[in-house]
């Protein structure tokens, strides 16, 4: 079960032993996608009154391929009856994950795009439901997801964050994010 810590190794901080977690879609995003296929398709079918020829048997295509889509995205819709989440389906997003953090230590969890570093983040959050295994965290847990932003004002006010000029911290900045190019 989640954030229980009985029986964890002295001075664990959080700990997996045969995680298995899944993302679930929401409902809300898959009519969002359906709202704008629907815009998609009216687009479409505006354009197919304009157009003869193949040109107009190419638009024909799309329409059809559109309407299948639009089909599909009603299934799952109608998959969830009343609830916010569409029915499971395929294998977990994560499986047999197992981990113990330290306290005191450095734990780093790598992996290439898109390999589930973020969702293993997120299910010791109780973000992602977990279908197996066990979570433990003992004590608070704080985490900043990798979602980059900046504020609407330049670059260098993005570096500085207030903070007065100085020129050769900033030129190591521009150069360590790989910005030299972008800013000549």
């Amino acid at each position: 079960g989640y954030y229980c810590a009985p029986r964890a190794p002295t001075g664990t901080v959080v700990w997996v032993r045969n995680g298995c977690f899944r993302w679930r879609e929401g409902k809300v995003g898959k009519e969002e996608q359906k709202e704008k296929k629907e815009a998609q398709l009216a687009q479409l079918q505006a354009r197919q009154q304009t157009l003869q020829g193949p040109e107009l048997a190419e638009v024909e295509g799309e329409v059809r391929s559109v309407q299948e889509q639009i089909r599909a995205l009603e299934e799952q819709l109608r998959s969830c009856g009343d609830g916010p989440l569409l029915p499971v389906e395929g294998p977990p997003t994560l499986q047999g994950i197992t981990l113990e953090a330290v306290a005191g230590s450095i734990t780093c969890i790598v992996g290439k795009v898109g390999s589930g570093k973020s969702t293993l983040l997120s299910a010791l959050l109780n973000e992602v439901d977990q279908e197996g295994g066990a979570v433990g965290l003992a004590g608070q847990v704080a985490y900043c997801a990798q979602q980059p932003w900046i504020i609407n004002a330049t670059l260098q006010e993005n570096i500085l964050w207030g903070q007065p000029l100085e020129a050769e911290w900033y030129r190591q900045v521009v150069s360590c994010c790989a910005l030299d190019d972008d800013i000549r």
